[in-house]
């Protein structure tokens, strides 16, 4: 009987060896098919990334353009630029665009949109007689700035 019971345990042993082969074969599969969908999920946040980082580019581009075109006020063109350099450092500390964080750190405590809307008269007039002056201050600067910026854009592209 012993020599029976031997052969029972041996086989119990058997099919519990392979019940857990066949478990950590489905652990496996379902850890192989994590790593598929989140390799997919990090082309895809790859590709919006690079979507977000041309359209900011493209805005870049456009400002720059308007303002060097005289289509845009300088100060509202480096408050915008300035916004959207902080997603692109390694543009923002390039050499030759020092002029557009100087301005905006004369711009930066003005109040714009609904801030501004909410001004009395008197106070948007101050604020924009103040804006004009470093406007025409950093204007020969700013815009020299612009240009470097804008080819530092074309060799991003």
């Amino acid at each position: 009987m012993s020599h029976t019971l031997v052969i029972i345990i041996f086989a119990l042993l058997g099919i519990l060896v392979f019940l857990l082969a066949a478990y950590l074969g489905i652990l496996l599969a379902k850890l192989n098919q994590q790593k598929k969908h989140s390799s997919h999920i990090e082309e895809l946040m790859e590709a919006a990334n690079l979507e977000q980082e041309e359209f900011y580019l493209e805005s870049l581009s456009i400002i720059a353009k308007a303002t060097l075109q005289d289509q845009c006020e300088t100060s509202e063109a480096c408050i915008r630029i300035k916004k959207i350099l902080e997603f692109f450092p390694e543009i923002e500390s390039s050499p030759g665009l020092e002029p557009i964080q100087t301005m905006y750190k004369d711009l930066e405590n003005f109040a714009y949109l609904d801030e501004r809307n909410e001004l009395a008269k008197q106070e948007k007039f101050k604020q924009d007689n103040q804006r004009f002056k470093v406007e025409e201050k950093y204007e020969k600067d700013f815009k020299a700035a612009l240009k470097i910026l804008l080819d530092l854009i074309k060799t991003k592209h």
